[in-house]
C-alpha cells in the first residue's frame, strides 16, 4: 500500500514540476520586477479643477495653460462637457496657470506652489468680456493647513474605537492629499 502511494505521490510530483511550477516562477519573476516600481510612490503632483462663468455655470472648451520657466514645463488642456480639467505629472515647483475662452477675459495666475504627491483643485471663475482683456492674480492662496487633519484624525481615536470610527479616520487621511484653493 505505502508503495503504490508513494508512486502516485511521484507521479504527481512530477505532473505538479512541469506544469505548475513554470507559472509559479514567471509569476514571482513578474513579481519582483513590478516591485521597485511600487517602492518609488509617486514623484509628481496634479492641478485639477472647474471652471465656470460668473453665474456659476460650467465653461466647457476652456483652454487652461500650465507653464513654469524654472522647470522649463509648458502643457495645456481643454476643459470636458463639465467643465472640469486634469493636469497631471507635474514635478513640484512654482507654476503660472492661464485659462482663457472666446468672449471671457483670460485669467492668469502666478505664482502657484505645487508640492510632492497631491492634487492641487484649483477652480477658475472666468468674467464675460473682450478676449484681449487680461485679469492677473499674482498671490497665492494659502495652502491648506494639514495639521487640522491631524487633530481630527486625534479626536476621532481618542473618542471611540468603533468600526464606524475607523472608517472615518481611514476616510479622512485618504483624502489628506488634496488641496483645495
Amino acid at each position: 500500500m505505502s508503495v503504490f502511494i508513494s508512486k502516485a505521490f511521484n507521479q504527481f510530483a512530477s505532473k505538479f514540476a512541469f506544469r505548475i511550477l513554470p507559472h509559479c516562477l514567471l509569476l514571482a519573476l513578474t513579481m519582483v520586477l513590478l516591485l521597485p516600481s511600487w517602492s518609488l510612490g509617486q514623484t509628481t503632483s496634479t492641478i485639477a479643477g472647474t471652471v465656470q462663468d460668473k453665474q456659476g455655470l460650467t465653461v466647457p472648451g476652456a483652454k487652461v495653460t500650465v507653464k513654469s520657466t524654472q522647470l522649463g514645463i509648458d502643457r495645456t488642456v481643454v476643459t470636458e462637457g463639465d467643465g472640469t480639467y486634469r493636469i497631471a505629472a507635474l514635478p513640484p515647483g512654482f507654476y503660472d496657470v492661464t485659462v482663457s475662452k472666446d468672449d471671457f477675459q483670460t485669467e492668469s495666475f502666478r505664482g502657484i506652489e505645487v508640492t510632492l504627491n497631491r492634487t492641487l483643485v484649483y477652480d477658475v471663475t472666468l468674467q464675460v468680456g473682450s478676449t484681449n482683456q487680461t485679469v492677473e492674480v499674482s498671490s497665492t492662496a494659502p495652502l491648506l493647513e494639514t495639521t487640522t487633519h491631524l487633530r481630527a484624525v486625534q479626536s476621532l481615536h481618542s473618542k471611540s474605537r468603533t468600526c464606524r470610527s475607523m472608517a472615518a479616520i481611514i476616510s479622512i487621511s485618504s483624502n489628506s492629499s488634496q488641496v483645495w484653493l
